[in-house]
């Protein structure tokens, strides 16, 4: 499966921004990416873009500027199928009463939420933030593996490595191509 590939947008009321264009400055920028790469995708025949979690930034609060800007967005490009998981900032908690802020997205036809953590499409197997995501990882397979989680090799942007209950070699030999959000600098 082709597909285009975007995490943690993290988008949010930005009020403390000074304004660009009418909006906040980094709401404005992170739609300006993602308009640019959906119109890219569209250039190069590439007809799904995954979002791997964090597509929203205050966990339990969703911001009608952002959302607004969200619903547009994916109106805009009717022509695209998005493939979306949760990550940790679009939940309200981690537990398994945790609800999606993303939730209000299930009736956009162009948008396939991925809520059940042994989804496979096509070969690619989507995994969403749960409390069950590393038992799910550890244990599946998969060509490739989209998700949104911590690995225990892992630099924030800040430079620190934190401790996860996941690590390369849980990966190797299960998955050949590991496409992850959660972390914010390449990796």
């Amino acid at each position: 499966m082709k597909f285009g590939l975007i995490a943690d947008c993290h988008l949010s009321g930005y009020t403390q921004d000074r304004l660009v264009n009418g909006l906040p400055e980094r709401l404005y920028l992170v739609r300006k990416v993602m308009y640019s790469m959906a119109e890219y995708c569209k250039l190069h025949g590439i007809n799904r873009i995954a979002i791997a979690g964090d597509l929203l930034h205050g966990k339990s609060i969703i911001y009608a500027l952002a959302m607004s800007i969200l619903v547009d967005y994916f109106n805009s490009f009717k022509d695209i199928e998005y493939i979306i998981i949760d990550g940790n900032h679009d939940l309200s908690s981690r537990g398994a009463e945790a609800v999606s802020a993303l939730k209000s997205l299930d009736s956009l036809k162009n948008v396939r939420r991925v809520t059940n953590e042994f989804d496979t499409i096509d070969g690619v197997r989507f995994v969403p933030y749960s409390s069950k995501m590393i038992d799910v990882i550890k244990q599946g397979s998969a060509e490739y593996l989209v998700t949104h989680v911590g690995l225990n090799e892992g630099v924030l942007s800040s430079g620190a490595s934190i401790v996860s209950d996941l690590s390369i070699k849980d990966l190797t030999g299960r998955y050949y191509t590991v496409l992850m959000g959660h972390y914010h600098k390449p990796q």
